[in-house]
Order: structure tokens, then C-alpha cells, then sequence
């Protein structure tokens, strides 16, 4: 809502996510560093029975 305040004309709103955190907790390998944004380094999903077998991990 900050957005639209500040910027009552804009047609459109992009927002970003950084999902690295989740990826991590569903087991994809994710580097962290000091001087970038963090990068998820490989899927844990190449099939959809990859995706089927997934586990929800417990917060």
C-alpha cells in the first residue's frame, strides 16, 4: 500500500521475493554471501514425480 501512496499514477506494482530460504528447506544447495543476493545453486525437481515426493519440511 506504501507503493501505491507514494505512486498514484503507476498502472503496475512488481514486487520481488527472495525464496532462497524455502528452497534451502526443501533441500536445493543455496550459496550465501556477504556481497551478493542469494543464489539457489540446483533443483531438487527435475520430474514431476520429483515434485510429488516432495516432504514439507517442519518449522
Amino acid at each position: 500500500m506504501e507503493i501505491r501512496r507514494r505512486f498514484p499514477r503507476q498502472a503496475a506494482f512488481t514486487g520481488l521475493m527472495d525464496l532462497s530460504l524455502e528452497a534451502e528447506a526443501f533441500g536445493c544447495p543455496v550459496r550465501f554471501a556477504d556481497d551478493d543476493l542469494p543464489t539457489v545453486l540446483e533443483p531438487v525437481i527435475h520430474t514431476p514425480q520429483d515434485a510429488e515426493a516432495l516432504v514439507v519440511p517442519n518449522l
